[in-house]
């Protein structure tokens, strides 16, 4: 049942974060140049919001850039550069639940992603309440987006039951991960689709799935297809959330945030469903809409990185906001197309040893980018040398016309330089990472989806 938690005038905003996991901005209607009619709840809030269809993930994989999220700094930053057991939030960086526990907001997490949800990952400290796929009754870590969404409805009628806390704001954050392989598409499978049936079984080769699928082109289309109808899904999903949200009282004042943690590879750039590996833009252009009170509606196509998400929410709910960001807060400033922005793979693991653009071992050996303004930097270390490869997206959006000039885009490589010796500094001497997560459980929900063989 819906509580009646209407708020006093001049409170502080809650905060709705909803993250897409694995979701491309050009799936979302209102960001793609065609338009598309599969993201219909999404295009409604975008109308009302503030839009950035230019925004850029800082890490194509989930871990570092919830990490970048969280606390608008990147994740070497704070200790997350990868998906692994020693990749964890440091336990002194200030966090969007910590800052917002602080103002005293009553905080809530639904988080189906595996890494995310072990508590020891750092992501859940300060939320009060929190509900995973295993604390929900399911089967595993993974819930559908229907389950999102009424899990974060429940957790709202819990934290607000009998409008003991009416004037309390709410923090809550819904993580959709229905995108993310194999794709969840929120309907009974008429047909069976091999490929997605082959990558959840057990041994498959996922290295042959990723880099040189054994599929018929009807049979890849298909797997297209079942992605764009997971989007489709989780859109529903959020549409009923935002409805059950006004029913109680928690949107009229509300800071209501949809962002994609990264985007996912459908055969571009010789990668297929999949993740983690580069950071062309299907990979790291990022869904951004924030929609709040007295903030200007409509599409600003200026670049922005997800890390601005944190000092954009500090000044819209008026948190203490640590002065040691990496990010901009969007709600004062305009990004400068002279800005540069960074985005960094995931370091080289055994496990893929055939991705041809991972050969490094190391931190060093993650494929890198920067972006100023239209222009777009990509560095690949390899076993031979660096490769590097520059873009305008403005003529060249697909990534496919390197027009790298030494000694015209120079001072792109010495900023790309200096941002990667500040991140160096910035780790320390942590140690190597190692992708080997502890107990079966954790490890059969990891293998699942795709994260561990």
């Amino acid at each position: 049942m819906a509580c009646a938690c209407q708020r006093t005038e001049g409170a502080r905003p809650d905060i709705i974060l909803i993250v897409l996991d694995t979701v491309r901005a050009d799936r979302i209607g209102s960001f793609s140049p065609t338009g598309s009619p599969q993201t219909p709840n999404l295009d409604a809030l975008a109308t009302r919001s503030r839009s950035w269809p230019q925004a850029i993930a800082t890490a194509p994989l989930t871990m570092p850039s919830m990490a970048a999220i969280f606390t608008g700094r990147h994740g070497d930053a704070v200790g997350v550069i990868g998906h692994s057991a020693q990749d964890r939030l440091d336990g002194d960086a200030d966090t969007l639940a910590s800052l917002a526990h602080d103002a005293g907001y009553a905080t809530a997490a639904v988080v189906t992603n595996p890494w995310l949800a072990r508590r020891p990952m750092g992501f859940l400290r300060d939320f009060d309440a929190v509900i995973t796929g295993r604390t929900a009754g399911g089967s595993g870590a993974r819930m559908s987006a229907r389950h999102v969404t009424n899990a974060a409805l429940r957790a709202v009628d819990s934290i607000f039951a009998g409008d003991r806390y009416t004037d309390r704001p709410l923090l809550l954050w819904a993580h959709y991960m229905d995108a993310h392989m194999p794709y969840d598409t929120g309907q009974a499978e008429t047909e069976p689709n091999r490929l997605l049936r082959e990558f959840s079984a057990p041994g498959s080769d996922r290295q042959k799935i990723y880099f040189a699928p054994p599929y018929t082109e009807t049979e890849t289309a298909a797997t297209r297809a079942a992605y764009d109808a997971a989007v489709h899904s989780l859109d529903r999903e959020i549409g009923r959330l935002l409805e059950g949200l006004r029913d109680r009282g928690r949107a009229s004042n509300a800071v209501i945030v949809v962002i994609s943690d990264h985007g996912e590879a459908l055969g571009e750039h010789g990668l297929h469903f999949a993740h983690d590996f580069t950071v062309y833009d299907e990979l790291i252009r990022a869904v951004f809409m924030i929609s709040a009170p007295g903030l200007p509606v409509g599409l600003d196509h200026s670049p922005v990185s997800t890390v601005d998400l944190l000092p954009t929410l500090c000044s819209l709910a008026a948190l203490r906001c640590p002065a040691n960001l990496g990010g901009l807060d969007l709600a004062r400033d305009r990004a400068s197309e002279h800005r540069a922005l960074f985005a960094a793979s995931a370091p080289r693991r055994d496990r893929y040893a055939r991705a041809p653009w991972l050969t490094v071992d190391g931190p060093e050996g993650r494929m890198t980018a920067i972006r100023k303004g239209t222009m777009k930097l990509v560095r690949t270390p390899g076993q031979g040398g660096v490769r590097t490869e520059v873009f305008d997206l403005s003529t060249d959006p697909g990534e496919q016309m390197n027009i790298y000039d030494g000694e015209l885009h120079a001072g792109m490589n010495q900023d790309l330089d200096a941002w990667l010796e500040r991140m160096e500094k910035l780790r320390g001497d942590r140690p190597v990472r190692s992708a080997r997560p502890r107990g079966n459980r954790l490890r059969e929900e990891l293998r699942l989806l795709g994260y561990v063989d």
